[in-house]
């Protein structure tokens, strides 16, 4: 996946992959060698595999190129917009069914933004999954290749109880392209639990201004 990452995935979509973490280049490992010498590696000596004597197969990948389809019509989300929640009073909310909710865009129209999904509150030993989208009107919710899926939070079940909070980052830029969201300021998200019961219980819901790519130091 990390040589996918570095050299197959579109370039327009992510233009920067260069790391620019020092603290990320700089953690050291230590390693037993072929002749069981304790040798000392950087993780910046290990971002190249072809540096490192091995390569991958080339192989076509279908997927690295798809694109759901576009939405050809507006989505006509005013109606639902009456019966979704505000998303100043609703969080903190258990998450056991589906949820509309109104969040207000940083600017109006296409803008280069992200949605936050933030202190998601999860049990660990329970099987979790909740699919978001954005402007979707449908009441089938059960399709993904559609413009309006956003993205999903998941996570597989682990040994004993433990609770822990994260939360998650959804770049909305794409999604803006393929849907006609020129006038709004506003979009309607839609969570949308797969797992049974409870589980999760998410703290609030935003959309941010993605911030500029950083400069190269070439």
């Amino acid at each position: 996946m990390w040589t996918l990452w570095q050299y197959d995935l579109p370039s327009e979509q992510i233009p920067d992959k260069t790391i620019h973490s020092d603290n990320f280049k700089n953690a050291e490992f230590l390693f037993y060698d072929e002749n069981a010498q304790l040798v000392r590696v950087k993780a910046g000596d290990c971002v190249n595999n072809q540096l490192l004597g091995y390569d991958f197969q080339q192989v076509d990948l279908p997927w690295v190129d798809h694109r759901p389809p576009p939405q050809t019509a507006k989505a006509k989300v005013a109606k639902a917009d009456k019966t979704a929640e505000n998303v100043e009073t609703v969080f903190p909310i258990n998450l056991d069914k589906i949820v509309r909710i109104v969040v207000p865009k940083t600017k109006k129209g296409k803008a280069d933004e992200s949605l936050v999904i933030e202190n998601i509150t999860l049990d660990t030993s329970k099987f979790l999954k909740v699919d978001v989208f954005v402007n979707d009107e449908d009441d089938d919710l059960t399709e993904l290749d559609k413009a309006a899926y956003a993205g999903t939070i998941a996570q597989v079940p682990h040994k004993g109880h433990k609770t822990t909070t994260t939360s998650i980052t959804l770049k909305l830029t794409d999604l803006y392209k393929r849907m006609d969201v020129d006038d709004d300021d506003t979009v309607l998200v839609t969570l949308v639990p797969r797992h049974q019961g409870e589980g999760v219980t998410i703290g609030g819901v935003k959309i941010v201004e993605n911030p500029p790519p950083p400069k190269s130091s070439g």
